[in-house]
């Protein structure tokens, strides 16, 4: 188990965060936000870590940057300039939808989907479409956020949004 900690440690260092170094407000209000940095970095379990691995590089285009072993699993991390995804399979690993029992109808408490931005989504659209990639959403758009959006599933199910910022318009919420 150490091991596998440490494993996860190291692999993991890719994500960085950056906090505002802004001075402590002495009027209560609220804390300076974290603003997280490209590259994105999200990390999965699965239950076939090739086939998955598979599935991001065909369908994504990410490029496979690192495989390891560790006693009773793999890891595999791919990657691009802004986007890197870790792939965890683990033999004590479960679908905890399936360990459950749980109707494909509900959504589990937790992590339920990840998501990230691209410059054109029209493209992207494209793209995935011609690799026969699952839509749950097609064309999206939340008009008070000014987001425009797609949503997929990978290979293993799991839910991928993708976002473009409408930049014809201002990126602030409307005032409430």
């Amino acid at each position: 188990m150490r091991t596998f900690s440490i494993l996860l440690c190291l692999l993991t260092t890719g994500f960085s965060i950056a906090v505002s170094h802004a001075p402590e407000l002495s009027d209560g209000g609220p804390p300076a936000p974290i603003r997280a940095k490209c590259p994105m970095n999200f990390g999965i379990t699965v239950a076939d870590a090739e086939r998955t691995a598979q599935w991001y590089e065909a369908t994504l285009g990410l490029v496979r940057r690192k495989t390891a072993t560790f006693p009773r699993g793999k890891a595999i991390i791919l990657g691009s300039p802004e986007l890197e995804v870790e792939i965890i399979q683990h033999e004590s690993s479960v679908d905890g939808r399936k360990q459950l029992n749980i109707p494909e109808g509900y959504l589990m408490r937790g992590i339920f989907k990840i998501g990230f931005y691209v410059d054109d989504l029209d493209s992207t659209v494209t793209r995935l479409k011609e690799r026969k990639t699952h839509f749950y959403m097609e064309r999206g758009y939340d008009e008070e956020l000014r987001l425009r959006f797609a949503i997929i599933a990978d290979g293993d199910g799991n839910t991928i949004q993708i976002f473009q910022r409408d930049s014809a318009k201002s990126q602030n919420p409307k005032p409430q």
